[in-house]
């Protein structure tokens, strides 16, 4: 049976009692989610399968120069330079009683270009695209490279589809299919939020973390389960800005398209995020009595 005790997303603040809204040094991440990886041939030429990308559905594959590759069989071949640190190797994420947590790990810290490494650091744009219904936001990094190994909250943004035009005319309709612009890419997410977002990075793993208040956008752990859409992006040259999410709108599939763009779906399910251990439980419960307690009036003292 899973336990949760979430009193700011139920509305259950006491007066009097004042909850910690910064993240969790440590939160307990679930099984991680992988994504296709490019695989070093050597030389600085590097693989993937075609069917790494399913561009439908907006699922991108090009963490290289300028999106272009050649295509022989099943296979897509570099034909530029390679950002590891544009290639999403892993994702996860759990939640605590305040916050969503996001953990987004890529190959490495380096281009390669013909077999010449260079160390970029985490220099891409880090994106988390979800929502339902007219509920839909962004989470923005915009340098992976400028975040510190501390939770803060000067290098991320929080948006949000304030007009409703997000999806244009629907989420499988792209530019391929109208054979131009499908048109919904002017404004997408025009509404930057003032919420309690947070962002780290780990540079030996190649991580970076975000945290998204869950009081900041009125969402439960159950409302996240609920998104129709779910989405990371790592672009290094900043596809279609953050301001849209489908770049399969504005670009066509052929090479040289998509630029420099990665993502993958996150799927998710209360399955993947572990259950609370006993401690959690009793420090939550111990805080709930406690605040109970201390917010109990007490009684007027007889005099006669």
């Amino acid at each position: 049976m899973k336990v949760c005790i979430s009193l700011a997303a139920a509305g259950l603040m006491l007066p009097g009692v004042a909850w910690a809204q910064t993240p969790d040094n440590n939160p307990s991440y679930g099984a991680s989610q992988s994504d296709a990886a490019w695989t070093p041939l050597g030389g600085g030429v590097y693989q993937v399968a075609t069917a790494a990308e399913n561009y439908s559905a907006e699922l991108w594959e090009r963490p290289i120069e300028d999106g272009k590759w050649t295509t022989s069989g099943s296979l897509h071949t570099t034909t530029g330079k390679y950002y590891a640190y544009g290639d999403i190797a892993t994702v996860t994420y759990t939640f605590d009683a305040n916050f969503f947590y996001l953990s987004v790990t890529v190959v490495g810290d380096y281009s390669d270009d013909g077999g010449s490494i260079s160390t970029a650091g985490l220099k891409g744009h880090y994106y988390y695209y979800f929502g339902k219904g007219a509920e839909r936001y962004a989470l923005n990094v915009d340098d992976g490279s400028a975040l510190g190994s501390s939770w803060g909250g000067g290098s991320i943004k929080l948006y949000e589809d304030g007009n409703g035009d997000l999806l244009g005319s629907g989420i499988g309709v792209t530019y391929d299919d109208t054979g131009g612009n499908e048109g919904n890419i002017s404004d997408g997410y025009d509404n930057e939020i003032s919420g309690t977002v947070f962002a780290r990075a780990d540079t030996g793993t190649h991580t970076v973390e975000m945290a998204l208040g869950l009081g900041s956008i009125g969402w439960t752990e159950q409302d996240f389960y609920d998104a129709e859409f779910s989405m990371v992006g790592v672009a290094v040259s900043n596809p279609s800005s953050v301001s849209d999410l489908f770049a399969n709108d504005e670009f066509p599939f052929a090479s040289g398209n998509g630029v420099e763009y990665d993502t993958v779906e996150v799927s998710l399910s209360p399955a993947a995020v572990p259950e609370p251990g006993p401690a959690a439980f009793l420090f939550a419960a111990g805080a709930l009595l406690g605040a109970l307690l201390g917010a109990r009036r007490r009684r007027p003292r007889r005099t006669g």
